[in-house]
């Protein structure tokens, strides 16, 4: 997370520069450092290790151990190139998609993370390059006449399981008078073979989408795997209430008053990155009114 003061874009903690790894694309200019900051502290995870990548078996642990092996990796700004290489965080984040949720009360922030890892190459397309082709890349966006293409995909394991050690989503709150972490919980549960792993378990979930925060000191979310919007203390983290959607809320909820009555409302259409349950609902919640309906 990098932050700066509003009025000057001055840095508000130092920000570090770091070696940076080249790639071996012959037209490629690399950077020889990359930013890193020294506050706030990092809310989703920087490196993995080999050792601690995740199997729900002996076999399905050596599996991605196996393929860790084939891959280049060395460290938080690993470079894709022509050799396949692993990012971590993956190309979703980290934090990316559905950004932050900002407490001005309390001057804190919430943001939720992914630790997953993408493993990308850069792959020439040789003869073809100068052909009407349409090539699909990582991000299924067509590429036509560029001599290379992005191919790839998250490190999942045989069983479809995320390579990455767990938890694979957390909901993080920072002080941002300080810079430090207030708190950080596993986000939400995944579901496998009609499965959802219990929350006790703390594997949280991969995640799409973002909070927003309310001056009651309540934090929304949906985002997760588990197709549930959740409502978080502020300053606490403790789940206060949770409820289903007919699909993933992928997008920030929103909140607006209505005749003194408060409505919590979210887009839940599931995104293709993350689950096959797609839909187009639009839900909204509100607490019991005067006349007890709900």
């Amino acid at each position: 997370l990098f932050v700066f003061d509003r009025d000057t874009g001055e840095p508000v903690w130092p920000i570090e520069e770091m070696p940076a790894h080249a790639t071996n694309i012959p037209e490629d200019e690399s950077a020889t450092t990359q930013p890193v900051p020294t506050l706030p502290v990092a809310f989703a995870s920087q490196m993995i290790d080999r050792d601690e990548l995740f199997g729900l078996t002996p076999f399905d642990k050596w599996w991605c151990q196996s393929e860790f092996d084939k891959m280049r990796y060395e460290g938080l700004y690993t470079p894709p190139d022509l050799r396949e290489a692993l990012l971590f965080p993956s190309a979703l984040g980290g934090g990316n998609w559905g950004g932050a949720a900002f407490d001005p009360e309390t001057n804190t922030l919430i943001i939720k993370a992914e630790n997953l890892a993408s493993r990308l190459r850069i792959e020439a397309k040789g003869d073809t390059a100068d052909e009407d082709v349409t090539r699909i890349d990582f991000l299924t966006r067509p590429l036509k006449g560029t001599p290379y293409a992005v191919v790839g995909e998250i490190f999942m394991s045989p069983l479809g399981i995320p390579c990455t050690p767990t938890p694979w989503g957390t909901l993080t709150a920072i002080d941002m008078n300080s810079g430090l972490m207030k708190w950080q919980i596993p986000l939400g549960q995944v579901k496998r073979f009609g499965i959802t792993v219990p929350a006790s378990f703390g594997w949280g979930s991969p995640n799409i989408g973002g909070p927003i925060v309310t001056g009651s000191g309540l934090t929304f979310i949906a985002a997760t795997m588990d197709d549930k919007i959740r409502a978080i203390d502020t300053q606490t983290g403790d789940e206060l209430w949770q409820a289903a959607l007919p699909h993933q809320g992928s997008a920030v909820p929103m909140t607006y008053m209505v005749g003194g009555r408060q409505y919590l409302v979210i887009a839940a259409g599931g995104t293709s990155r993350v689950t096959d349950n797609l839909g187009d609902a639009i839900v909204a919640f509100s607490l019991p009114g005067a006349e007890g309906s709900p």
